[in-house]
């Protein structure tokens, strides 16, 4: 399974950089792979300076006019090479096992229903306080 995992943000560099670096940590099944698709949707703080910088192989990112969420996805959808997307918030911070779970329940429905087209759900850490998120899934 090739996982492409899709983000759109605006003006959340801190969190976004917590949220990158969580999903850097992933554990995942030697068969499973992933790609992150950062859209910055018209950002005025460095987040598309930042997004530059890094060095991470499976990181790619695309700016756009700010247009909303919506449009921001879209446009990471067009970006994508997985055969299985996962969106999720700039705002997220996942677990270790964020992926895998997803790939599990994916295999398990596949099983079950004979197909997975199926909307996951997992732990992820909280972030309401965005320069500090908790620890506490």
């Amino acid at each position: 399974m090739f996982f492409s995992v899709i983000i759109p943000t605006y003006n959340r560099l801190p969190i976004l950089q917590k949220c990158l670096h969580a999903l850097s940590q992933q554990h995942l099944a030697a068969t499973h792979t992933y790609e992150i698709v950062v859209v910055d949707d018209g950002s005025t703080d460095d987040t598309v300076a930042w997004l530059a910088s890094q060095s991470l192989p499976c990181l790619s990112y695309i700016g756009s006019a700010h247009q909303g969420a919506a449009t921001a996805r879209n446009l990471g959808l067009q970006m994508a090479q997985g055969d299985t997307v996962v969106f999720i918030d700039s705002d997220l911070v996942v677990t270790e096992q964020f992926l895998q779970a997803h790939a599990q329940a994916l295999q398990q429905g596949r099983l079950k229903f004979g197909h997975d087209r199926l909307f996951t759900y997992g732990r992820v850490i909280q972030t309401y306080d965005f320069q500090n998120p908790t620890a506490t899934p």
